[in-house]
């Protein structure tokens, strides 16, 4: 398959992805995109985030919004706003859209007059990559030291940090 992940055609890092099928795109049990344009993923999520939270404040529903963003794991990449918007290449650029992802959705809460009555939390799925992507991979280059140090660090504090959400 080997993803094309940065606009115009810009491939993503090699060719770890060949022979992999990628999921659709759905909205409950409609395919809307088989595969699905990576550069329009975040977007859409986007768009679909302001507008159920916009609809559910209207209504004056409580909501729980779940966001899972895909960045910054493999494959990376970017809408067109936001390939070569930084100097980290095309990591940074999915940071930088993930972060303006988080910005919007602060800022929907902000205009709709909900920040207050409403918690947000950020949480992460990541630690330590899977064998295959760190190790045996090559078009995913990540510093293992860095995945080894923030490792420790998350053990170690990991007791600290539960104490403090819990009081």
């Amino acid at each position: 398959m080997n993803l094309t992940c940065f606009p115009p055609a810009t491939p993503c890092f090699g060719t770890c992805d060949v022979g992999i099928v990628p999921l659709p795109l759905m909205s409950g049990t409609h395919i809307l995109e088989q595969p699905p344009d990576l550069t329009l993923l975040t977007p859409r999520y986007n768009e679909a985030a302001v507008d159920f939270m916009r609809k559910q404040s209207r209504a004056g529903q409580p909501f729980l919004l779940y966001y899972a963003s895909h960045h910054t794991h493999y494959p990376q990449f970017a809408s067109a706003a936001f390939t070569n918007a930084s100097q980290r290449g095309p990591f940074g650029d999915a940071l930088l859209e993930f972060d303006h992802s988080v910005g919007l959705i602060l800022n929907t809460l902000r205009t709709l007059g909900i920040e207050n009555n409403t918690l947000v939390f950020f949480t992460s799925d990541n630690g330590c990559g899977s064998f295959f992507y760190f190790c045996l991979c090559p078009c995913v280059i990540h510093p293992l030291a860095f995945s080894l140090f923030f490792s420790f660090f998350v053990l170690h504090f990991q007791d600290e940090f539960c104490k403090k959400l819990s009081t």
